[in-house]
């Protein structure tokens, strides 16, 4: 079970988008009253978790007795009164059991309460990323930015709602390097309202050339500590966490655990964005991931291009099986992934440049634009599902939309 009392001051609810999206429309046609699903309990700071993957259709009543004993379950329905239906339930008191009720008269609203092995309590936010990267629900309407002066310019494009959600949301930036800096600037400039950075590298001289805002002086810092202060000196109000651990690291893993609206990963380390691609699948967070690349060719002239993928949870597939590495080299990133710190290195040590020409901060802002603008337009409801583009730069630039169709089988995201 999983489920512990002690320590949590707020109770979430968290559900895969196409597992709900699926079982409500059951429910609207009348195909079946219920949906169940089995919860999984995750911590997130002070929350405690119930996270659905799955919800099966019930025809009929629910009979709790076709269920393990101890199972924790989410019933959804379209209907109300839950503490009548917990009454007709009547759920073991060894068993805790979550139940969201939708008005079938007024959508908006819900009802949603825990059974706790025998007292009843309110769940206080249900999460369901419907709408793209940011669907929150809850029976709050979104607050709307106090400053409208200085958001006049932004709110006529994404509508007050988007400017709400997006100035509302917390995301979590893997990797504060080159492209990691230029994503999480632009973040800040929106009013993102929580930014969580880690990254375990410290500030070179190389970097000084590569990264904006990087005062000469801080060659040897933290790169987390140093972008964090920058950025509290251009916004004193924004919520700023650092980690400055690798995101292998046991440390560095508990510090993606807690909750996200969006994880963005900009990391060479192909291991730590696979590790990162599997915790968002199983949290059921969108995943951003940003990528630059320049090689030089035989003939001596430049191949510069990157990518930017945006994955939604519950969608056709994962960063390892869209446009991931080949299936003939995941074995190395599951050891690598795996690996302690102190483990042996599969393989040749190679150096950064033993596989790139160089780096350019022109790309990665073209780069890092693209991809936070992907998010900006999944949260105004602009696009939908996931999305997968290749800004190849040359003579003549352009933008290929790639296929977000997975290449199975992927052991992440079980797409066969």
């Amino acid at each position: 079970m999983g489920l512990q009392t002690k320590n949590f001051t707020s109770d979430r609810l968290v559900i895969q988008p196409v597992a709900f999206e699926n079982a409500i429309r059951a429910i609207a046609l009348e195909d079946c009253r219920f949906a169940v699903g089995p919860i999984r309990w995750h911590r997130s700071g002070h929350y405690r978790e119930a996270i659905v993957s799955h919800l099966a259709p019930v025809v009929g009543t629910i009979n709790l007795a076709d269920h393990e004993p101890r199972a924790d379950l989410l019933v959804l329905g379209m209907e109300s009164g839950c503490r009548a239906l917990l009454s007709h339930l009547q759920p073991l008191p060894s068993q805790n059991l979550v139940l969201l009720l939708i008005d079938p008269e007024n959508y908006e609203r819900w009802e949603c309460v825990l059974w706790d092995q025998g007292t009843i309590a309110s769940v206080d936010e249900v999460m369901i990323s419907t709408s793209g990267i940011l669907s929150l629900s809850s029976n709050e309407p979104n607050a709307r930015p106090s400053d409208t002066e200085k958001w006049s310019r932004l709110e006529p494009i994404v509508g007050s709602e988007g400017l709400a959600k997006i100035q509302g949301a917390t995301v979590t930036v893997v990797g504060v390097s080159r492209l990691g800096t230029e994503v999480a600037s632009l973040l800040s400039t929106l009013g993102v309202q929580r930014l969580r950075l880690i990254d375990n590298d410290v500030v070179e001289p190389q970097n000084l050339s590569g990264i904006r805002m990087l005062p000469v002086n801080s060659a040897g810092t933290p790169k987390v500590r140093a972008l964090a202060m920058q950025l509290q000196t251009l916004r004193p109000e924004l919520d700023l966490s650092i980690c400055d651990q690798s995101a292998l690291s046991p440390g560095g893993r508990d510090f993606l655990r807690h909750r996200s609206d969006l994880i963005v990963t900009c990391v060479d380390s192909m291991a730590a964005r696979q590790a990162v691609a599997r915790m968002t699948h199983d949290l059921i967070t969108p995943h951003l991931d940003v990528a630059s690349e320049i090689q030089r060719r035989r003939d001596g002239t430049l191949e510069m291009f990157g990518d930017a993928r945006l994955l939604q949870p519950g969608d056709d597939g994962c960063m390892l099986c869209v446009g991931g590495p080949e299936a003939n080299v995941r074995g190395d990133l599951w050891y690598e992934m795996g690996r302690p710190e102190s483990g042996l290195i599969r393989g040749p040590r190679r150096e950064w440049s033993d596989t790139r020409a160089g780096s350019s901060i022109l790309l990665n802002s073209m780069l890092a634009g693209m991809g936070v603008q992907m998010w900006i337009d999944a949260v105004t409801e602009q696009t939908r599902g996931s999305r997968w583009l290749r800004l190849n730069w040359s003579a003549t630039p352009e933008i290929i939309e790639g296929s977000s169709v997975g290449n199975g089988p992927c052991p992440i995201c079980g797409r066969d």
